[in-house]
């Protein structure tokens, strides 16, 4: 050890984890490693206790793959349930169909009240509930699709989507699911995408496709928005690492693809000086919202390299306009080379300095 500063029990994250932490002693003292809190070697010095650490837990790397493997098994049933249905729709009674998703939906119904009765308050009952509720929101949205094409009801595919998010908002909210914040956030975006391409516009106010992507990524913008603030509050509501990432990197995207669609789809103009200023102002307000306010490497990473694809096709622009192809291209490969290792040198010294950071407050 080096002086006299002891390493926590269990340092904390700078970021919420996405899988369950390992309870690996080998991966914490590798952890302890890179902060700089161990001498290097120190693990070869230290076979004995690592080993009978280690032996307390033998089969550490088995929580995180029961947990996966468990989601991915409840995801599997719900979509053999619906390709069950797609594949043998014809040859398959009404009251058959009904009986047999509706028989789904009480065994999954049971399945949760018989968890919650012999297992309360265990982790195995969180993830089983966790499952238990995936199984039966994809049981709802086969549910809703069957009843939509049983009776003709005549509601549009959005309308469809629409209603299963609102549905997998209720069990998210209560149950705080990353798994079914995830499926809400597919769900609600799959109903504002079927809403543009079969009503040709967006809410009935936006009919061109470049502005129904910007409201999209606005909207995605705005959960992240929601889940980031409520998870640097430690609302745990709102902590939903895995969704705040998917909102997040949703959002960017479709910013990007918004900027590039203009950028080179436009005759050099006003525009482009915008675009260039919009870019630097960026630069600051992140670095106070994702360095200063509260460490996010991650949003720093996708923002940061977004802002690089942006401002290489905006250089490409003013390059290709009027100058020589050959050193033009040599010039815009110059510039994302560079760039883009400064910001990965950059966001690597970031994480280590985080860990060294949590490690020291323990926090």
């Amino acid at each position: 050890m080096q002086g006299n500063a002891a390493p926590p029990d269990k340092p904390s994250p700078m970021e919420p984890p996405l899988l369950p932490a390992s309870p690996s002693v080998r991966a914490q003292l590798t952890h302890w490693l890179d902060g700089g809190y161990l001498r290097k070697g120190a693990l070869s010095q230290l076979p004995a206790l690592v080993e009978t650490c280690e032996s307390r837990y033998p089969q550490h790397w088995l929580k995180p793959l029961y947990t996966m493997m468990l989601y991915l098994g409840a995801l599997s049933l719900g979509a053999g349930i619906i390709f069950f249905f797609a594949y043998n729709w014809a040859s398959l009674h009404h009251f058959a169909k009904f009986a047999l998703v509706e028989a789904a939906i009480a065994f999954a119904v049971l399945g949760l009240y018989t968890v919650s009765r012999l297992a309360p308050g265990r982790q195995v009952s969180y993830w089983l509930t966790g499952a238990l509720l995936l199984l039966l929101d994809l049981l709802v949205g086969a549910l809703l699709a069957l009843v939509g094409q049983v009776y003709q009801t005549g509601a549009d595919p959005w309308q469809l989507f629409a209603i299963w998010a609102a549905f997998t908002l209720l069990p998210a909210l209560a149950y705080r699911s990353d798994m079914l914040w995830s499926a809400f956030w597919a769900q609600s975006n799959l109903a504002l995408w079927l809403h543009f391409a079969d009503l040709g516009s967006l809410w009935g106010i936006v009919a061109d496709f470049g502005w129904a992507i910007l409201i999209i990524a606005v909207c995605n913008l705005g959960l992240h928005g929601l889940l980031e603030v409520g998870q640097r509050r430690r609302l745990r509501l709102f902590t939903q690492p895995f969704a705040n990432n998917l909102a997040l990197t949703t959002g960017v995207a479709g910013l990007a693809w918004f900027g590039a669609y203009h950028t080179l789809d436009s005759r050099l103009g006003w525009q482009h000086g915008a675009l260039f200023f919009a870019l630097l102002a960026l630069v600051p307000l992140l670095y106070l919202v994702y360095r200063r306010w509260c460490l996010r490497v991650t949003a720093l990473g996708i923002w940061g390299f977004a802002i690089i694809a942006e401002s290489s096709m905006l250089l490409a622009r003013l390059l290709f306009e009027g100058g020589e192809p050959a050193g033009s291209f040599l010039l815009v490969g110059c510039y994302v080379i560079g760039c883009s290792s400064g910001l990965a040198i950059y966001l690597k010294g970031l994480v280590r300095d985080g860990k060294l950071q949590e490690m020291q407050h323990g926090e």
